[in-house]
Parts: structure tokens; C-alpha cells; sequence
């Protein structure tokens, strides 16, 4: 019974600590697309399209955008942790979180094949300042996946803890 509570205690931490570092990796999600916007990473070839004034009018709706998906990001990520954060001090029972923290993992997975190809096609074609960059982002991506993971696994091994000492 001791050892069930030890692990108990243990994953109610970590689904603390994932949950923070969700929050922190919605920061970098939105941190990373800023960065690449306006480092010029993006390349708009509708921007070509414009001039005088309909540019202006062209990059108030780009913004207007790029900061409402960048706040949606954010708020998934700071739903998901929130909710692990929530759910790890016992304050709530929470699970939609673990459908959406899924979600997050599947199209994280799928987008990793992304890295290879710009990995190949610069060290090909440019230099390798942003094959470097390209892999910083990719360990953090894979770093991520892992925090995902340990949040979905802390969370279901909590459930199967509970049920064995017989809370709800």
C-alpha cells in the first residue's frame, strides 16, 4: 500500500511538471513561428502581389492572423498543461485534456519528417547555419513528444493507482 502511494505522490508530480513544461513549449510554438516571420524564414508570395496601400492593408491582415493563430497555439498548450497541472494537485478530475494532448502528439509526429527535408535540402544548397537551427528545432519538437507522452502515461497509470486504493 505504501509503494501504490509513493507512486501515486510520483504521478501527480509529473503531470505537474508536464503540464508546466506544455505551458513552456506553447511559448516556444508561438516564440519559433514570430522568429521565423519575421526573420523572413517565410517566404509570402502573395506579398509580391501588392503595392501602395492594399501592401499596408495586406500586412495588417497578416498580422491580424499570425497573432490569432498564435494565440490559439498558445491556448491549447496552456489548456493541455493547465488541465495536467489542475488534474496533478488533486484540485480536479480532468480528461478532456489527454484527447487534445493526443491530438498535439499525432501532429507533432507527422510534422517531424518536415525537419529531415529541410535538413537535406540545406546542407545541399546553403549553408549549414540553418541545418543548425532546423535541428535545434527539431530536438525540441522530439523533446515535446516526450513531455506529451509522460503527461498521457502519468495520467493513466494515476487512473489505474486510483483505482487500486480505491479513491475516485
Amino acid at each position: 500500500m505504501q509503494e501504490l502511494e509513493r507512486l501515486f505522490r510520483k504521478y501527480n508530480n509529473n503531470l505537474v511538471i508536464s503540464g508546466m513544461g506544455i505551458i513552456f513549449f506553447g511559448l516556444w510554438a508561438v516564440l519559433k513561428v514570430l522568429t521565423l516571420t519575421f526573420l523572413n524564414e517565410y517566404d509570402i508570395p502573395l506579398y509580391n502581389d501588392y503595392s501602395g496601400n492594399d501592401r499596408i492593408v495586406f500586412f495588417v491582415v497578416f498580422f491580424i492572423v499570425l497573432f490569432l493563430v498564435s494565440a490559439l497555439v498558445f491556448f491549447i498548450h496552456y489548456y493541455v498543461g493547465h488541465s495536467a497541472i489542475v488534474t496533478g494537485l488533486l484540485k480536479k478530475k480532468k480528461r478532456f485534456y489527454l484527447i487534445i494532448a493526443f491530438l498535439l502528439l499525432t501532429i507533432t509526429i507527422f510534422g517531424l519528417p518536415y525537419y529531415f527535408r529541410v535538413i537535406a535540402d540545406s546542407t545541399e544548397a546553403l549553408s549549414n547555419n540553418a541545418s543548425d537551427a532546423t535541428i535545434a528545432s527539431m530536438l525540441v519538437d522530439i523533446a515535446f513528444c516526450v513531455a506529451l507522452f509522460d503527461l498521457m502515461y502519468s495520467s493513466f497509470r494515476l487512473r489505474q493507482i486510483k483505482k487500486h486504493l480505491g479513491r475516485k
